[in-house]
C-alpha cells in the first residue's frame, strides 16, 4: 500500500504498516492507496491514525468558538446602543463587515491550500482548490469595497460565495472519501460569513454607492 504517495512498509505486526513523510501543512489529510493483489474486497477494511491534526484542531476549535461567542456578543451591544455613541452607531458597519469578510475570505484560502497539498498526495480536489481560491478572491474584492464603503450591493453578493464554499464545496469534497465533516470548524466560519452579510446590508446610508 501507500500513503501519501510513499511506499509503506509492513511492521513486524502483521497487516500493520507505516511510511514516513514529511508535510508541509500540519492538518493535510492523508490518502491511503491498497494496491495487492491477493487482497479481495471484503480485506481491505482498515484504519490509521493521523496525530498531527490533533495539534491544530482542538485549539483552532477552541478560539474559533471563543470568536463566535466574541462577535455574537459584539453584534447584539450594537443594536442595543444608541446611534449617539460613536464607536457602535451604523458608520462602523461596513468596517466590520470588511474585516469579517476579509477574516472569512482567509479561511477559504486555508482550504484552498489544503486542498492542493491534498491534490499532491492523491486526492481529486482540483474543483475544491478552484473553489477555494476564486472564493478567497471574491471576499478580498468585497472587503475592500466594504471598508472604501463603495458598491454595497456588489459587496453584499460577494459575501454569499465563501458563505456556501466554506460549507457546501467542503463537505462535498469530504463526502467523496468518506471524510468526517469538521462541522466545529464550519459552523464558526458560516457565522462569520452570515455576521457580515448582516452588517453590510445594515449599512445603507454609509455605503456610496
Amino acid at each position: 500500500m501507500t500513503i501519501n504517495g510513499v511506499k509503506a512498509e509492513e511492521t513486524s505486526v502483521f497487516g500493520f504498516y507505516t511510511a514516513s513523510f514529511s508535510t508541509w501543512l500540519p492538518t493535510a489529510y492523508v490518502f491511503v492507496g491498497i494496491s495487492r493483489e491477493e487482497w479481495l474486497p471484503a480485506h481491505r477494511g482498515f484504519s490509521f491514525f493521523h496525530n498531527s491534526n490533533a495539534t491544530i484542531w482542538a485549539p483552532a476549535v477552541m478560539i474559533s468558538l471563543a470568536c463566535a461567542v466574541v462577535l455574537l456578543a459584539f453584534y447584539l451591544a450594537v443594536f442595543r446602543k444608541t446611534k449617539g455613541t460613536v464607536l457602535f452607531d451604523g458608520a462602523m458597519f461596513p468596517i466590520i463587515g470588511g474585516v469579517l469578510l476579509a477574516l472569512a475570505s482567509f479561511i477559504s484560502l486555508y482550504w484552498g491550500v489544503v486542498g492542493f497539498d491534498s491534490t499532491l498526495h492523491g486526492f481529486d480536489w482540483t474543483l475544491l482548490v478552484a473553489c477555494e481560491l476564486l472564493s478567497f478572491g471574491f471576499g478580498i474584492a468585497g472587503s475592500i469595497m466594504s471598508l472604501k464603503k463603495r458598491k454595497q450591493a456588489l459587496a453584499i453578493f460577494v459575501v454569499c460565495v465563501p458563505m456556501l464554499t466554506n460549507v457546501i464545496a467542503i463537505k462535498a469534497a469530504l463526502d467523496v472519501y468518506q471524510l468526517a465533516t469538521p462541522w466545529l470548524i464550519m459552523v464558526p466560519s458560516f457565522v462569520i460569513s452570515v455576521l457580515t452579510g448582516i452588517f453590510i446590508a445594515n449599512s445603507d446610508e454609509h455605503f456610496l454607492n
